[in-house]
This record gives C-alpha cells, structure tokens and sequence, in this order.
C-alpha cells in the first residue's frame, strides 16, 4: 500500500510520513521526528493503527482538537 493511502491526505497535509526501515520495520515522522515504529510483519500494524497514532499525536504533542483557553463553549456551560 502506497504512503498516500495509508496516511490518507489528511495526514500527510499535517506533516506526517513513513520510512521504511529494513524489511521488516516501518517508522512513522511528524515533522522529521519519530513518533512511532511499527513491525511490518505484525498482524496489528494496520491502516487504522497508523491514523490512530497520527491522531493521539496531533492532540498530545500539538493540542489539536482542544479548545483554547478562556473559551467557553456552550455544551461546556451547565444546563439549568
């Protein structure tokens, strides 16, 4: 399977990428940092693995997805 389609244009648009490294490993970069190293032999090395490792990356590392600070958002006040 082809970087594009694994990574989705998502996540490439983001910055991530794959390596090949050896046979049987495959590192994942965001921003030329490893963030991940899966075996290409694993049965639990999938599409989805590697987009959920992107994902929990972007809001660990980065705070995506979180809202900022001194923003209160309506769902976040208390229902009267």
């Amino acid at each position: 399977m082809a970087e594009n389609e694994v990574l989705g244009t998502f996540f490439e648009g983001k910055g991530f990428s794959l390596a090949h490294e050896g046979s049987e490993v495959l590192s994942l970069y965001h921003e030329g940092e490893v963030i991940a190293i899966f075996s290409q032999t694993s049965p639990f090395t999938t599409q989805g693995r590697i987009r959920l490792e992107c994902s929990e990356h972007l809001v660990e590392k980065h705070g995506y997805g979180k809202p900022e600070r001194g923003i209160t958002y309506a769902f976040e006040r208390p229902v009267r």
